[in-house]
């Protein structure tokens, strides 16, 4: 299923109402698929600020980077966590969400992120 390019001119969801559509997907069997999928859906968020994007702002474009970086750090501990099925390491879901969500506001503008998770929640059918 092809992905739309991200924007800087999205309109950006509210995070009260991202975290109860997170914290539905959480709680389901479609826990691991969002999980993957929003690996995926960072890692497209990352793309808007490579050099060959024409970003003319670096340090705008540095920070969002390092935002999308730690917030996959996050996800995959998640991942990691959920396939040993280990009682330690992972996050409730709760603070799952709001670390992610976290991440972009501690460097810069939190859209991408916020549209990762909203994209990957849509895509595993949430």
């Amino acid at each position: 299923m092809p992905t739309r390019p991200y924007s800087r001119d999205e309109e950006i969801i509210e995070e009260p109402a991202i975290a109860n559509l997170i914290k539905e997907l959480l709680g389901s069997d479609r826990r691991r698929i969002f999980l993957a999928l929003l690996v995926g859906e960072l890692c497209l968020a990352a793309r808007v600020n490579y050099p060959q994007a024409d970003r003319p702002d670096a340090a705008s474009a540095v920070k969002e980077l390092c935002a999308v970086n730690d917030a996959l750090h996050v996800v995959a501990n998640q991942i990691r966590t959920d396939a040993y099925s280990s009682a330690t390491g992972g996050y409730p879901d709760d603070v799952f969400t709001e670390s992610v969500l976290a991440k972009g506001r501690m460097y810069a503008d939190d859209r991408f992120i916020r549209t990762a998770l909203l994209r990957a929640a849509e895509r595993a059918g949430g």
